[in-house]
Parts: C-alpha cells; structure tokens; sequence
C-alpha cells in the first residue's frame, strides 16, 4: 500500500517509517554511502554465513579447495549485489517494486509473493540457529528463546528504514569486535595438517562438488539481490553510483568471506562433529560469549527478511501499511518454526535453495534491460515474462540440489549446478536478441 505523508520522516531514527513501496520524495532523501556497508557487513555477520563455509569440508574437498570455491562465490554474487543496490538512489523503489518497471503488474503478483515466501521461510531457518545458542546460555524453553529473538528481530524491522541502519551501524561493530575475539581464540587452535591436508576425491569428483560450493555461495549472496535497493532507495539522487557499489561489495564480500572461510577451518578439525558444540569447545572460557555472538548475529539478516519480505507483500498489490506487512512477515515465520526444535528448518532450507532459482533469470532480465537508466532496451513487459519463463525451463535440466537433480546436470557435469549460469545466459541473450529485433520492426 503505498502511503501519501505530509509529514517528514528524513532522518528520524525512532519515527516509525511512514513510506511504502512508492518512491521517496526529494525531500525526504538523506544519509550516506557508508551505510550501506555497515548494513551488508552486519547482515553478512551473521552464524548461517559461517555454516555456509563448512559445506566445502562436509563434502570432503580440501581446505584450499574450499576457501577457492568460497572466494569465487562470493566475488561474483557480491558483484550483482553492488550494482543493484547501486540503482536504488536513482529510483527511490525497493528492489522488487522496482523490477514492476521490468515485468509489468504481472510480474509483481508473481515475483512480489515469491520473494515474500522465500523471505519468510529464511526467517524460519536463521532463527533457529540463534534460539539454539541461546538455549546454551540461558536455562529457557525453546519457544521461549524463539519468542525472545523473534520479538527483538520484528520490533526493529517493524521501526522501519531509519532504526534498520542505525542498528546496523551498531551491530558491525558489536558483532565485529565478537567475532574477530572468537577469530582470535580459534585461530591458534586450527591445525596446520588439517588446513593443508589434500583432499582424498579423484580429480573428476572434486570438479562438480567446487562448482556446487561456489554455487550455493553464489546462490547466498545473488539471494540479497531482490531486496538491495530497500536499503540504498533513501540516498540523494546524486550520491555516487559507484561509491555505493563499491561499499556494498565491500561490506558483502569481506564480512562473506571472512565467516565462511573460518567456517571451513574449524569443520576441517573435525568433520562429523556438531559445529555449535565445536565452536563450545574451542572458545573454552568464552563459549558463553561465543553463544551469545551466534545468536545476536541472527537479529540483523532477520530484520532484513522480515522488512523486505513485507516490501515484496505490498509490492505483490496486498493492501496493507509496510509496519503491518512487516508484523505479519515476522509473525508468521516464528509461527512456521514454533512447533518443533529447528528439525523443519533442514526441509525448508531445501526447499529455499529450489525457490532461489527463480533469481537468476529475473536478475539477467533486469540488469541487461537497463530498465532503470536513461537508455532502456526496447522490452515490452509480456516479452520480459516470455524470456524468465524460457529461462527458467532451459536452466532446470541443469539444477543439482538434494531435492531435485536435473538430468544434464547429472549426464554431463557430474552433479555440478550450472542452472544459475544458464538462467543468466539466456536471459540476457533473450533480452538483447527481443531489443534489438523490436528496434528493427
């Protein structure tokens, strides 16, 4: 529902957020490109990153191994990041609005609830992780714990833009200064063998399981890509595109790759061991610190979740106030997770890396169709939606998840996942090859 106010919000850091999915007005643009790598360096600091890192070891690639396929993940998906979250000043829509400019009114009923239900659902499964932490700390139920982090997580994104990024100004340094004392303590503990220990795949099995590392990093990071804009759209129009790609990249890739290669090295000392007890015993004297770092690093990507997800309700035409959609964002993620001690969030976690291919495409369009500058290809709304759905059907052959594995997928590349760089691809090509003909005739 978009808002009409007479009153101004500029930079009012407790004022709840009076403003929708329409665009900011001039007059309430403020703040400054440094916010936004405060915000996705705390959003990246967070436990499900650090676990993100271990899928290469759990695997059984090397530590090297690992870390290549981490480093090139992240590069790549953080490079989408940065220059979308660059369009937001020029705009002033959050990202899934945005894209309406794209696909039409069409395109927001369908992405608007995808991306909801992808928000709501990650929600769901980050949660959990920190609730567990804190059951570690405190002498608490679960569904004690989950109503406490929950409440904490929904009131900020409930607040709205302004008190989203001053938390997170707060948070990178409160969880920086965490996690770099646990970086510190586990560091001396890891084990020179371990880190340099080859991996005991053939050459022809250790391909496709690099490929589905770099993928499913690819995949956490290309992810932030539908939301990028909430974060930017409030910046003076004349702030520079650039500088803003280049902290968001910054503040992504460094916080990314930071927690995802720690992750690796402490799963590389022991493998089959649960990580949260690994973590306890290497912190020794400062598990309880530990614990509690795990479980306030959940509260800055949920309220990302729970704020943009209730963008993508209003963007999708449901008629509600953005601290309404927010509240029933929130709510029914804890609702989703509140029956049981996190066994729904492995199934569900399967289920969201599914739901995630539906980004590429949808990225490839956007980007390629220049919608959101001065000089767009001639696109029609309807073309835009022939070309996603073309995509989409020619990258699922090539999808590898452990819910679903295509068969040229299996046939030809080993079980490695090419689906996002087809879904790119043809996309793009799509785009170009439908402008170019439009121009002609």
């Amino acid at each position: 529902m978009s808002t009409v106010t007479t009153t101004s919000y500029a930079d009012k850091v407790l004022t709840i957020e009076p403003y929708g999915i329409e665009a900011i007005p001039l007059q309430e643009r403020h703040g400054n490109a440094s916010q936004v790598f405060t915000f996705w360096f705390s959003a990246n600091l967070n436990v499900l990153t650090w676990f993100t890192g271990t899928l290469g070891i759990l695997l059984g690639l090397s530590f090297i191994e690992t870390v290549g396929a981490i480093i090139l993940g992240n590069v790549f998906g953080t490079l989408f990041l940065a220059i979308t979250s660059s369009q937001g000043p020029r705009h002033g829509l959050p990202q899934i609005a945005a894209s309406g400019q794209v696909f039409g009114t069409l395109g927001l009923k369908l992405f608007g609830p995808i991306n909801w239900l992808s928000n709501v659902g990650w929600f769901a499964v980050d949660i959990v992780l920190g609730v567990v932490a804190l059951q570690k700390i405190l002498n608490i139920s679960y569904l004690t714990g989950l109503l406490l982090l929950g409440t904490l997580t929904i009131v900020v994104a409930v607040i709205g833009h302004n008190f989203i990024h001053r938390f997170a100004q707060i948070m990178t340094f409160v969880l920086g200064a965490l996690f770099l004392v646990m970086s510190f303590r586990i560091v001396p503990q890891l084990s020179a063998i371990s880190l340099w220990a080859p991996s005991q795949l053939t050459s022809a099995e250790r391909f496709p399981l690099m490929a589905l590392v770099a993928a499913a990093v690819f995949a956490y990071q290309i992810a932030f890509c539908t939301v990028s804009s909430d974060y930017s759209r409030y910046l003076y129009p004349s702030t520079s595109p650039k500088k803003i790609a280049v902290l968001t990249f910054l503040g992504s890739a460094l916080a990314g790759i930071w927690l995802e290669v720690l992750g690796a090295a402490v799963t590389s000392l022991s493998p089959q061991a649960d990580p949260i007890a690994l973590i306890v015993q290497l912190m020794g004297l400062l598990a309880i610190p530990s614990m509690l770092t795990i479980a306030l690093s959940t509260i800055p990507i949920n309220v990302l979740a729970i704020y943009s997800g209730g963008m993508s309700l209003l963007a999708a035409g449901i008629p509600l106030r953005r601290w309404v959609s927010a509240l029933l964002t929130g709510g029914l993620g804890i609702l989703l997770i509140s029956s049981g001690s996190g066994a729904f969030a492995d199934t569900y976690k399967n289920f969201l890396l599914l739901l995630s291919y539906w980004i590429t495409p949808w990225l490839g369009i956007l980007l390629s169709s220049r919608a959101l500058s001065k000089h767009p290809v001639a696109i029609t709304p309807r073309q835009s939606m022939i070309i996603y759905i073309l995509a989409l059907l020619l990258s699922i052959p090539f999808m590898a998840s452990t819910l679903y594995t295509g068969f040229l997928a299996k046939s030809l590349l080993g079980g490695a996942d090419a689906s996002y760089l087809v879904g790119l691809v043809v996309s793009v090509l799509g785009v170009r090859w439908l402008g170019h003909r439009n121009l002609k005739y």
